[in-house]
């Protein structure tokens, strides 16, 4: 079994429109913070390259590995010997809408065709935006541990909320038909709005596996409505305390 972590990591500053070709020729400098890459921005926001070199072992079995970055926030490209292996979130289009897939583990099955048996170079492409980074350990493992690692960390950060979201919504549906069915009884419309509420949070947690592509979906404007349901969710339970 592989288990090789990366610690050495270089990074260069991002050009308008450069491609993974164009950055594996950049003169690039060594960082021990790629959990905070927005602060070696100048205004903490654009992209940024990062750099890593690996040699595997020679008993490595090349058709069974895979990179785990952890996650990242906001969006990313990653490469491996200048082939796309992976991405996360969704970098900024013409309109600068971006969205963040900061809960997405990442995942990235290495292609044996793409490895070498020398040096090998990951390069990561991050868009950041007063925030971003790589949260976690980043490090090359066979398939079989990342797997397990995989789906311990989806079924505890994801599923568990997406199985709660839809429990909600059927919470939510129950209650609003008891409260058409008896309208003196308001508690249940205010709990069918706490659940409704909850299940629209907890879809903060969720959304980028929900929806094939984020392209065109602000981030900026989901945060927003995330954080205007938590208000929602303190004034309907204070009216169904109320009404109880």
């Amino acid at each position: 079994a592989v288990s090789m972590p990366l610690q050495s990591w270089e990074y260069a500053i991002a050009r308008p429109g450069d491609s993974a070709a164009d950055a594996a020729s950049y003169s690039c400098a060594k960082t021990d913070s790629i959990g905070e890459l927005h602060l070696l921005l100048p205004q903490q926001k654009g992209e940024i390259w990062l750099r890593s070199a690996f040699t595997l072992p020679d008993d490595a079995d090349r058709r069974n590995l895979v990179f785990l970055p952890g996650r990242i926030s906001i969006a990313d490209l990653a490469y491996c010997n200048g082939d796309l292996i992976g991405k996360g979130g969704a970098f900024p289009d013409a309109d600068g809408t971006f969205f963040s897939g900061w809960n997405n583990f990442r995942y990235y099955p290495l292609p044996a065709r793409a490895l070498s048996e020398g040096e090998n170079t990951l390069l990561l492409k991050i868009h950041v935006n007063r925030e971003g980074g790589i949260h976690g350990e980043p490090r090359i493992v066979s398939r079989e541990e990342s797997d397990a690692e995989k789906l311990a960390e989806d079924i505890k950060t994801v599923w568990i909320n997406c199985v709660l979201a839809i429990v909600l919504l059927c919470a939510f549906v129950y209650h609003t038909l008891i409260f058409l069915y008896r309208r003196a009884e308001r508690d249940n419309l205010f709990y069918a709005l706490v659940c409704l509420f909850l299940a629209i949070y907890l879809s903060n947690f969720f959304i980028e596996h929900l929806l094939p592509t984020l392209s065109g979906i602000s981030y900026l404007a989901f945060q927003k409505l995330i954080f205007v349901t938590m208000y929602a969710i303190a004034l309907n339970n204070f009216l169904f305390f109320r009404a109880f």
